[in-house]
C-alpha cells in the first residue's frame, strides 16, 4: 500500500474518532455552542453600551460635574458615577441570564451550575466588582430589602411600595448606608410645631398693627414689611425634621448624581426616610 494512502487512512480514522467523541460531548452537554458565546457577547455588549448611554452623564449627573470648580472633587464624583455604572453592569439580570443561555446546551449538572457561577464571578473581578453576600444580584438584592427593613424597625408591608422602587444595587447600597447613617436622627429632639405656629401667628399681628400705626402717622412702614419671623428654638437647625431633611437632600444627590435615577423616582425613594 502507498504510504501516502496509509497516511491519509490513519488521518481519517483520527478525525472519526475526534467526531465520535465531539458529538458524545454534545449530547451528553458537555459543550458549549460556538453560537451561544456570540450571542452572551452581543448581549453583554449592548448592556455595557446601554448602561453608559442611558446612566452614566445624564443631564442631573453632567450639570453638577459641570457645576464643581475643584478638580480632585471632579474625578472623585465622576469615579463614583463610573463605578456604579459598573455595579450595575456587573449585577445585571440580563447578563446573568445571558450566562445560562449560553451555558444552556450543556446538562443541567452542579458542575454547570458551578460553571456558571464561576464565570459570572470572573466577570464581575473583571469589572473591578465584588459582591457582598453572594454571586447572584437577586439574593443581594433580597439581602438588601432584609437590611433596610431591619434597620428602620419597621415591616415590608409597611415599606414594600418605596421598597420596589429601588431597582439598582447602587440605589440600595445608597438608601442602606443613608438609613444607617441617621441612626440617631430619631433621637433628636422635634419641633413644636404647634408653638411655632402660634407664635408666628403672633408677630404677623404685631407686624401689622405695626405698620397700620405707622401708616396712620404717615410714616414709612418699607423696612416692617420686609421683616420676616424667625424661630428662636434653643437647639437651632439640629432638630428631628431639619437634619432628616438635609439627609434626604443627600441621597437625593447621590440617587441622581452618581446612581443616575431619575428624579422623580428618587424623590419617591428618598420618602423611605421617613421610617426612621
Amino acid at each position: 500500500m502507498d504510504k501516502s494512502l496509509r497516511y491519509y487512512q490513519r488521518f481519517t480514522l483520527i478525525q472519526k474518532i475526534k467526531t465520535f467523541y465531539l458529538g458524545k460531548d454534545v449530547r451528553e452537554g458537555r459543550r458549549i455552542y460556538k453560537d451561544d458565546v456570540e450571542r452572551f457577547n452581543h448581549l453583554f455588549l449592548d448592556q455595557v453600551k446601554s448602561v453608559l448611554l442611558e446612566k452614566v452623564l445624564t443631564g442631573t449627573q453632567l450639570n453638577h460635574l459641570l457645576s464643581l470648580k475643584n478638580k480632585k472633587q471632579f474625578e472623585i464624583d465622576f469615579d463614583l458615577m463610573i463605578k456604579a455604572a459598573l455595579w450595575e453592569i456587573a449585577y445585571s439580570n440580563d447578563v446573568y441570564k445571558g450566562i445560562e443561555q449560553m451555558f444552556g446546551s450543556m446538562a443541567m449538572t452542579l458542575e454547570k451550575d458551578t460553571e456558571i457561577k464561576k464565570f459570572y464571578k470572573n466577570i464581575q473581578n473583571a469589572l473591578g466588582i465584588k459582591t457582598l453576600i453572594d454571586e447572584e444580584k437577586s439574593k443581594n438584592i433580597q439581602w438588601y430589602r432584609y437590611e433596610i427593613i431591619k434597620t428602620l424597625e419597621t415591616t415590608e408591608e409597611m415599606v414594600g411600595y418605596i421598597l420596589d422602587e429601588i431597582k439598582k444595587p447602587c440605589e440600595y447600597d445608597s438608601v442602606l448606608g443613608s438609613i444607617q447613617n441617621c441612626s440617631y436622627v430619631s433621637s433628636l429632639p422635634k419641633r413644636d410645631r404647634k408653638a411655632i405656629y402660634e407664635a408666628k401667628q403672633k408677630f404677623e399681628r404685631v407686624k401689622q398693627k405695626t405698620i397700620e400705626g405707622l401708616k396712620f402717622l404717615n410714616l414709612p412702614y418699607d423696612e416692617v414689611e420686609k421683616k420676616q419671623y424667625a424661630s428662636k428654638e434653643e437647639f437651632g437647625w439640629v432638630n428631628y425634621e431639619m437634619t432628616l431633611k438635609h439627609i434626604k437632600r443627600v441621597l437625593y444627590d447621590d440617587l441622581t448624581i452618581i446612581c443616575g435615577t431619575g428624579k422623580n423616582r428618587a424623590n419617591m425613594i428618598i420618602k423611605i426616610l421617613e421610617y426612621i
